[in-house]
């Protein structure tokens, strides 16, 4: 049971944090500084002003080539549909395609960890485990609609 204990101790701490930006009336500053869920990781997390400074400078710089290459995937994914859609379709040009946007999600992905390890590295310990604690969280959260359905949580 003590194996387990992080994590219930980390949930808390998320719900006690968020409940209590979420909860905040509009009139009593909550729309002044930064939007709610990054001052809900930030409160979460315990980022100091650099640390949330650096986070705040990294999205920002690599913001405009993430939306870039996701709308490409777009505009790719599209092309893509409306090729196969007709008849007699090359080969070639699907084979093209599928890999131009697994190209582009490639480097998607790749811009993305990169600031994520970089942020990653200005925390210190107890926020890397955090933070690392979130990311496994999410990756179980698929994991959830099953464990509801058969009865081993609410």
């Amino acid at each position: 049971m003590k194996k387990y204990m992080p994590f219930s101790l980390i949930a808390a701490l998320i719900l006690s944090a968020s409940s209590a930006l979420l909860a905040q009336a509009p009139g009593t500053g909550a729309e002044s500084g930064p939007p709610i869920p990054v001052r809900v990781v930030a409160e979460f997390l315990e980022l100091s002003e650099e640390q949330l400074a650096l986070w705040v400078a990294l999205r920002e710089e690599t913001q405009p080539e993430l939306a870039m290459l996701a709308r490409e995937v777009q505009v790719l994914e599209r092309r893509l549909h409306e090729e196969l859609t007709d008849e007699g379709v090359p080969a070639p040009l699907v084979g093209t395609l599928l890999l131009e946007i697994r190209n582009r999600r490639a480097r998607a992905e790749a811009i993305f960890r990169a600031r994520a390890e970089e942020f990653a590295a200005a925390l210190d310990e107890q926020q890397r485990e955090r933070l690392f604690l979130i990311g496994r969280a999410a990756q179980l959260q698929q994991l959830l609609p099953a464990f509801r359905a058969v009865g081993l949580i609410p």
